[in-house]
């Protein structure tokens, strides 16, 4: 099986309203729209206040490119999706696509003020990658897999198979689950078929990124607190063609 490192970090996306999650956009893309001109929206659309009522700060997974944590992932989730918010605004904060064979290696990081941990349907697991408080394992230096404090990381490893094949949710397994579930932490794994996961859509990088990113990482190599060495995140890097700028 190919060894797929994906790295998400557990953050807060302050002042977030979901009918309105981005306040600098540009056609087409609308929001505060009300379809159905419902009462005291008869123009279409929804009023500031209401807005204002609907905000939260809201919790995700947002995933990178790189496991320094620099660089992240802004490739659109769906691709039909004309009304997705750019990448810093937008609820879930990822979808995961993959495909038969691949051995998933998701290394999650916590940096929100509270514990929380991930927990996966649909594919093959150990305990260890269960996520599902109190249920949990322990490492020798006192982390849990249920329980993923602040500043914490851990990584959960999954095997993708043919039976796997579909759309599966991802979501945190702490205590008080529903609440940070209906706050953003949750996610989606899609796995496709060879074929049509070749066919994703991707994008080159800009002029002298790759360069660029090498460089940071080479400085960053050998520093502690690392999940894995900087030069396996620039081969990482080189193979990917997402957009990204710095």
């Amino acid at each position: 099986m190919a060894q797929r490192d994906i790295y998400l970090k557990i953050e807060r996306i302050s002042d977030y309203s979901t009918v309105e999650p981005d306040t600098h956009v540009s056609p087409p893309i609308q929001y505060r729209r009300d379809c159905m001109r419902n009462m005291g929206h008869e123009d279409g659309t929804i009023p500031a206040d209401e807005v204002a009522a609907r905000q939260l700060t809201a919790l995700i997974y947002r995933e990178y490119l790189d496991p320094q944590y620099l660089v992240p992932k802004p490739d659109k989730l769906i691709a039909a999706d004309i009304n997705e918010p750019a990448f810093p605004r937008r609820v879930p904060g990822t979808v995961i696509y993959a495909r038969p064979g691949d051995w998933l290696h998701i290394h999650v990081k916590n940096a929100d003020s509270s514990p929380h941990s991930f927990h996966i349907h649909g594919v093959r697991y150990g305990i260890d990658s269960d996520g599902s408080w109190p249920f949990g394992t322990q490492s020798d230096d006192g982390r849990r897999s249920d329980e993923i404090c602040p500043g914490q990381t851990w990584t959960y490893t999954y095997k993708v198979t043919e039976e796997t094949i579909g759309a599966w949710p991802f979501h945190d397994h702490y205590r008080n689950i529903g609440t940070y579930i209906n706050r953003g932490l949750f996610g989606g794994l899609v796995v496709l078929p060879e074929k049509e996961h070749e066919h994703l859509p991707r994008f080159p990088f800009p002029p002298h990124f790759e360069e660029r990113v090498r460089e940071v990482l080479k400085q960053l190599e050998g520093k502690p607190g690392r999940l894995v060495k900087a030069s396996h995140s620039a081969r990482r890097l080189r193979s990917s063609s997402l957009t990204w700028w710095l």
